[in-house]
């Protein structure tokens, strides 16, 4: 009886239940953020929100501190929250401390990671090749931030992987909107290679 209590959140829902819930309201509202469905000022509408994703208010608020955390939204001047701008000067001291921290992630990747892991990774790269054969810019910029959380996750370090996520945050965003604007070539498996070529390699 003291273990279910524990498992579970006030109003009955088991915490695994609830979890899953807000890491799928946390990535549709990324998503819609990072490939402009969103605008930049565009303010949320945390009642509607509610509604749409059948969720309660207070859930809400969790994930939109998260998204306010990671750079993806800002508070709103009439109450509430708007989504950010990119803001260039931000965007170039967190690219400056990124290839840094990449690499830390990199080399405690190669050390601590899990064999269902690696093959993720490698399974990411011929989807990464395969999405810039077809232009496929979408999918490319989420299998990018799918590899980074991998990383984040075999580093074995919580905060670092957290860290790795919220400087990749900006980054996404402005790569996403260069590609799909200018229609330009772009190959993350190299970058990807840079940060663990052993594991991708091997």
């Amino acid at each position: 009886m003291k273990n279910t209590a524990m498992r579970t959140r006030r109003g009955g829902r088991p915490r695994s239940e609830t979890r899953i819930q807000k890491d799928a309201i946390y990535s549709a509202l990324k998503n819609r953020i990072v490939f402009d469905e969103l605008k930049v000022g565009d303010v949320l509408n945390e009642t509607r929100l509610a509604a749409d994703f059948g969720a309660s208010r207070t859930l809400l608020r969790e994930v939109i501190r998260r998204l306010l955390w990671e750079g993806f939204l800002a508070p709103s001047h009439g109450g509430g929250v708007q989504v950010r701008g990119i803001d260039v000067i931000q965007f170039k001291n967190l690219y400056e401390i990124r290839v840094p921290m990449e690499a830390l992630a990199g080399r405690l990747a190669a050390a601590r990671i899990r064999s269902e892991e690696l093959a993720a990774l490698r399974s990411i790269a011929e989807e990464g090749r395969a999405a810039v054969a077809a232009r496929d810019f979408r999918t490319l910029v989420r299998l990018d931030w799918q590899f980074h959380t991998i990383i984040g996750q075999a580093t074995r370090n919580e905060t670092l992987a957290e860290f790795l996520l919220k400087l990749l945050a900006p980054v996404n965003r402005l790569w996403y909107l260069a590609l799909s604007d200018f229609n330009c070539a772009a190959d993350a498996v190299p970058d990807w290679l840079n940060v663990t070529p052993v594991l991708i390699r091997s």
